[in-house]
């Protein structure tokens, strides 16, 4: 076993300490290893060490100047940082690269939302849709702009539709879009349907039988 596939193994089993102890032996021997450079900055954005992370990647971006998924991965940190105007200058960078490059759309489309450009974020996001339509978290940024924009019809579709399709992995975006749903019908006076939202947010054993859905559809699948 080569020790880049041990340090991928390692990452699976949740050794994240001794996983990158893997890349850095290896990048000690090669510095211009780039897999080892890329899995050790995405392991890194996975434990919130997000200035490392990027010192990694910018490492990476010195080898090779037209690393499209380096200059995403930058972008995406960044955007976590709040950083925004450099997150928007990788993000880009990495589309002129590579025009396929679809997630950065998405990321693109968030930060737009969070800097209050709603038109352009509708947008990219729904360019990003288009080839990934069933990203809930992409809708539920609609959602968002749809009902800051006022237009509760169609964020009320959109976060209906979240709510039919919210997996195990996204449980929490159910509870964001259920509690959305509610303000709007607030906002427009429907003061009863808000509250019985509020109501199954609150019961136990609505959660209960989702996830009881959850595990049917799984048992279907086998």
């Amino acid at each position: 076993m080569s020790q880049f596939h041990k340090g991928l193994i390692l990452i699976e089993r949740g050794m994240y300490e001794e996983a990158l102890k893997c890349f850095d032996e290896l990048l000690s021997i090669n510095n211009n290893f780039t897999s080892a450079w890329r899995q050790k900055a995405m392991l890194l954005e996975n434990l919130n060490r997000f200035e490392e992370a990027l010192k990694c990647l910018d490492k990476l971006i010195e080898i090779n100047e037209k690393d499209a998924y380096a200059w995403y991965l930058r972008g995406r940190i960044l955007k976590k940082l709040g950083r925004f105007k450099e997150a928007l200058e990788s993000l880009h960078r990495a589309i002129e690269l590579d025009k396929t490059w679809i997630l950065a759309y998405k990321d693109i489309g968030h930060i737009m939302l969070n800097t209050g450009n709603y038109k352009k974020a509708l947008i990219y996001l729904n360019k990003y849709l288009k080839k990934y339509p069933k990203d809930v978290e992409a809708k539920f940024y609609k959602g968002i702009i749809y009902e800051l924009l006022e237009l509760y019809d169609k964020a009320l579709k959109i976060y209906d539709e979240i709510i039919s399709e919210t997996n195990e992995d996204n449980f929490l975006l159910l509870i964001d879009a259920l509690i959305h749903k509610a303000k709007i019908y607030e906002k427009l006076g429907k003061i009863e349907e808000a509250i019985k939202i509020y109501n199954k947010i609150l019961d136990n054993t609505y959660y209960d039988l989702i996830r009881n859905n959850f595990q049917k559809n799984k048992d279907n699948k086998k």
